[in-house]
């Protein structure tokens, strides 16, 4: 807000307007220290006592040092202005190139963001429009990549898409500006409900029976006859100027087949022959157009069956869930891909017309921007579950028809056909998903739901087993959780032997609970054999054979996870852990700020900060990260006890205020023992620590399987209690 606002400063009272306009003054105030507080320590991380810099408070306005900061937006702007003034195209080039995606992505749905959104958006487009305008004069063939960026955030643009086709003509490829004329068709009867204007019909026309429409780029020789596909016969020319729409969809066949209740709609596909060798996808979470209700955990519900559908080709690389959700909302489809660095990507939407529900899904070539699968799918609003297995099959179909060296057809994931219980499923999944103790808690309960409604629902009794290993990992004593994900993970393999999920899950209880060391890797590497493509197993396994010492397997494992799911903060932060386990602490650093650069308010990167920073000699940093550690995980209450010592760098006044109001708050309700154990440790208090793990170990706390490898555990090791330790536990390092 500030770095937009004019002087890059507001009145306190504008910012309460702004941010809580529904919140008691007081309420909202201390919401705003927390956030400058927050900030202060974004733009400058190392801050610890005195005055930010750049963010300062003069009596009751709040503003950016502007003499100390550099703004895109406001850089972009001042550039586009004077590029569009000259048109020279070196300065457009200069401009767009600041351009990286729309501003503040993430807060779509913001009134303050959307004026400068749009704003910024328009001369984005016009410069693009004026570049590719010079580069198409000069006859440089970048004005087709040009026109493919402005068509991803205009789709419409008829004059743009025209002018691609006759680039592709001059240059030989005809199937190219075919194609083109198809995806305009598709863009202006999905955006506009309308028809291509007769200029562009009769541009598609001459292409047909291959008229030479333009003349070729400099040191070409090249007309639609020796383009790579045959010039098509003559046809003889429409009745009238403007043609019906069903003329114009021939390219976009209406053939309506029932598929279990469900009609859908064929448009022509285009499968050029791949390079073979890996290949990789990427598929955007659904948007939503015009639907209501449980559109949108309907919505991502899909796109996630389809991730983890999708990533059991083999040969292929699917990027994961926890990356393709930052990109929610994004429509650039071809920037996506590219930044992710794949060779195709899915895009789609969830659209709701009264009763009928429809999925449209398309698969684009990053390289070129083409086209090489599309299909639109319609059934009735409460019943999508018909759509699941229809839309998994078809895309893997496609995949494997349009990319190289895909095996055959494989079969599709069980679901249920009970349309309430899906909705119940994917309710779960997306309560599941917020990652949070609450949220596994509600997902258990939909989850409990959807198999009230069908016992033989595979993927629900999965879902379950997810939820309750992951609270036996955060909250509560383990024995109230990790037997009932073992069970409810054992019941969706008796349904369904080939969910990844589930068994990714039997061995984390296996590891975490049962410390059957060698039932644990049978099981992760079933799940790795299952589908190699899915990130979690990768990720799982890696972080247990780091835990046993296996700390090149372990790098192995966290770097294939990390490459299916790159924007994944926790990925990004165990990615450390083979490095904290050799004692490399600046290594393990490095990743652990990856990690928080993703989000600033991942509270085990903030824990795991603290920890290493205090084994590397830097107290007072420990500190601080102690304090951003309890905060960001929700305990108030203990952060407010332990500020002034983190304040003053005081590392062990924060562990001993820390362990105190611990050991009072076990009293009165659940506190895992590892928690005082590791302060007691750090402490130097040997006989107070040994008895925390001690009771830890009746317990069985799953944390005590990195017991062996973990570095704060080090003060400990030459006490024989600690080797009866690992033994109790069958913990060795390999």
């Amino acid at each position: 807000m500030l770095a937009l606002a004019p002087g890059h400063s507001l009145h306190r009272e504008q910012l309460l307007e702004l941010l809580w306009p529904e919140m008691e003054t007081d309420a909202a105030l201390n919401n705003l220290h927390k956030v400058i507080h927050a900030a202060r320590r974004a733009l400058e991380p190392t801050l610890t006592s005195g005055g930010s810099r750049f963010l300062l408070t003069q009596d009751s306005v709040v503003l950016l040092a502007e003499s100390l900061i550099w703004i895109d937006a406001i850089e972009f702007e001042r550039l586009a202005g004077e590029a569009l003034r000259s048109g020279d195209t070196g300065s457009l080039d200069a401009t767009l190139a600041l351009y990286r995606a729309d501003l503040l992505e993430e807060d779509l749905y913001e009134d303050w963001a959307s004026l400068h959104r749009e704003r910024l958006r328009l001369l984005f487009q016009r410069s693009l429009e004026r570049l590719a305008g010079n580069l198409e004069a000069a006859n440089d063939e970048r004005a087709i990549e040009v026109f493919n960026r402005l068509l991803t955030i205009h789709p419409a643009n008829e004059d743009a898409h025209r002018r691609l086709m006759k680039l592709y003509a001059a240059r030989g490829q005809r199937h190219f500006a075919l194609q083109q004329y198809r995806l305009c068709c598709e863009a202006l009867l999905r955006e506009l409900e309308a028809e291509p204007e007769p200029a562009t019909v009769r541009l598609y026309e001459r292409l047909l029976v291959g008229v030479p429409e333009v003349a070729p780029f400099a040191g070409e020789v090249a007309t639609a006859a020796s383009a790579d596909l045959p010039a098509a016969p003559p046809v003889a020319p429409p009745a009238a100027s403007k043609p019906s729409r069903r003329s114009l969809l021939q390219l976009v066949v209406p053939v309506s087949i029932a598929v279990a209740g469900v009609t859908y709609y064929r448009l022509r596909d285009r499968t050029p022959p791949r390079d073979a060798g890996p290949q990789s996808l990427a598929i955007l979470p659904l948007r939503i157009e015009g639907a209501t209700g449980q559109a949108e955990s309907a919505a991502d519900g899909i796109t996630e069956e389809l991730i983890n559908s999708t990533s059991r080709l083999r040969g292929l690389r699917v990027m994961a869930r926890g990356t393709m959700f930052a990109y929610k909302g994004r429509t650039d489809a071809l920037t996506v891909g590219r930044d992710l660095k794949v060779s195709t990507i899915v895009s789609g939407y969830l659209r709701q017309t009264g009763e009928t529900a429809t999925v449209g899904l398309e698969l684009i070539d990053t390289q070129d921007g083409s086209r090489l699968w599309a299909r639109r799918y319609s059934a009735p609003a409460g019943n999508l579950t018909r759509l699941q297995p229809l839309l998994t099959a078809e895309l893997e179909t496609a995949l494997r028809k349009t990319l190289a060296g895909q095996p055959g057809p494989q079969p599709v994931r069980s679901t249920t056909e009970d349309a309430t219980s899906y909705r119940l499923y994917l309710t779960g999944r997306s309560y599941w998903n917020l990652r949070t103790p609450d949220g596994f808690r509600k997902s258990i309960d939909f989850y409990k739901k959807a198999l009230d409604r069908d016992p033989n629902y595979a993927l629900a009794w999965a879902g379950l087993a997810d939820s309750y290993g992951l609270l036996g990992w955060q909250s509560g004593l383990p024995r109230d959780h990790f037997p009932k994900a073992r069970d409810a993970a054992q019941k969706a393999l008796e349904l369904d032997q080939r969910l990844a999920e589930a068994q990714t899950t039997l061995a984390m209880v296996s590891a975490l609970y049962d410390w059957n060391w060698v039932a644990a890797e049978a099981q992760f590497r079933r799940a790795i054999e299952l589908n190699p493509g899915y990130a979690t197993a990768h990720h799982w396994y890696g972080v247990h054979l780091a835990a046993q010492g296996r700390l090149d397997e372990a790098q192995r494992e966290l770097g294939t996870a990390l490459d299916l799911d790159p924007l994944s903060p926790v990925v990004n932060l165990n990615m450390g852990y083979p490095a904290y386990y050799r004692r490399s602490y600046g290594e393990a650093l490095g990743h652990f700020s990856k990690a928080l650069a993703l989000n600033a308010a991942f509270a085990p990167a903030h824990e795991d900060q603290m920890t290493v920073c205090a084994l590397d000699g830097r107290p007072a940093q420990a500190a601080s990260e102690a304090l951003e550690f309890l905060r960001y995980s929700g305990q108030q209450v203990i952060a407010a006890g332990v500020e002034p010592a983190a304040r003053r760098g005081d590392y062990a006044g924060v562990l001993k205020t820390w362990l105190a109001m611990a050991e009072k708050a076990e009293a009165g309700e659940y506190v895992s023992p590892m928690i005082p154990a590791r302060l007691a440790v750090a402490l130097g208090d040997r006989e107070k620590s040994f008895a925390w793990l001690e009771r830890a170990l009746e317990q069985k706390s799953p944390q005590l399987v990195y017991l062996a490898a973990d570095p704060r555990y080090d003060e400990l090791r030459s006490d024989p209690r600690f080797a009866v330790l690992l033994r109790r536990t069958g913990l060795t390092l390999k």
